[in-house]
């Protein structure tokens, strides 16, 4: 249980993806914890508004569009052999 105090009350508050406790009735908190699940979102969302700007650039770039088709390939032919 760390520096907690056995059988005193807390309150768990999230900022980010840190979790803190402190005590009922105080402000001091300590960090107890992280949360992975917030930094996975941050992290999919980020790449999906990359992707989505490369998906953009491969219709207008044909050397990127023809990049793209190599990379749908391969991944059919690793999605089939798995």
């Amino acid at each position: 249980m760390g520096s907690l105090k056995p059988g005193a009350t807390y309150i768990y508050e999230r900022d980010g993806n840190r979790i803190y406790a402190r005590e009922f009735g105080s402000t001091q908190r300590q960090i107890v914890g992280y949360d992975s699940n917030v930094q996975e979102f941050k992290e999919r969302r980020y790449y999906m508004n990359h992707i989505n700007e490369l998906l953009l650039m491969c219709e207008q770039d044909a050397g990127m569009r023809q990049l793209l088709e190599q990379l749908f390939v391969l991944y059919n032919l690793k999605k089939t052999h798995e």
